[in-house]
C-alpha cells in the first residue's frame, strides 16, 4: 500500500507544487459507496475552496491516465486543519517551536504518546521540549501519527 501512496505523491506533488501550493498527505479509504483518495494541500496564507477545485480538476485525470488506482474513486482535496499532520521530516523543521502531539509504533521511556515543542531535528531524530528542563528524543521512523496542536489565542 505504501507503493500507492508513493506514485500518487509522485504523480500529484509536481503539479501541486507548481500552483504553488504543498501536498501535505494522501489517503484512500474505503466507504460503503467505494474508494475515496483524500489530498490534503496548503499554502501560505492557507487554501481556500477554488484551490481545491483546481487542484481536484488537475490531479484527476493525471491519476487516471497513470492508473495508479485500479477502478473507481472518489477525489476529495481540502485543507490539513488547524491541527495539521505533520508526517514529513520537513514538516517537522518547518513548525519548529510550536506545540504537536505524537504517538509512536512503539514505546520510548516506556511510553507511545508525547506532547510537547519541537525544539529541534538532528539525524531524523525530533527533539521535543515534552515539560519544563525535559526533552524526548523521537527517531522520526518510529512516529506513527503527528499532528500540530492548534493554538486559539485571542
Amino acid at each position: 500500500m505504501n507503493e500507492i501512496y508513493e506514485d500518487i505523491r509522485r504523480v500529484a506533488e509536481p503539479a501541486i507544487e507548481a500552483l504553488g501550493m504543498e501536498l501535505i498527505k494522501v489517503e484512500i479509504a474505503t466507504k460503503h459507496k467505494g474508494r475515496i483518495l483524500r489530498l490534503y494541500i496548503d499554502k501560505e496564507g492557507g487554501i481556500n475552496l477554488d484551490d481545491c477545485v483546481t487542484i481536484s480538476r488537475q490531479i484527476n485525470p493525471m491519476l487516471d491516465v497513470e492508473n495508479i488506482l485500479k477502478g473507481s474513486y472518489t477525489i476529495e482535496v481540502s485543507s490539513p486543519g488547524l491541527d495539521r499532520p505533520l508526517t514529513r521530516e520537513k514538516d517537522f523543521i518547518k513548525y519548529k517551536g510550536e506545540s504537536i502531539k505524537i504517538e509512536t509504533k512503539e514505546s520510548i521511556e516506556n511510553r507511545k504518546n508525547f506532547q510537547g515543542e519541537i525544539v529541534d531535528i538532528k539525524d531524523k531524530i525530533l527533539v521535543l521540549k515534552i515539560e519544563e528542563g525535559k526533552t524526548a528524543e523521537i527517531p522520526l521512523f518510529l512516529i506513527m501519527k503527528a499532528r500540530l496542536i492548534p493554538d486559539f489565542k485571542l
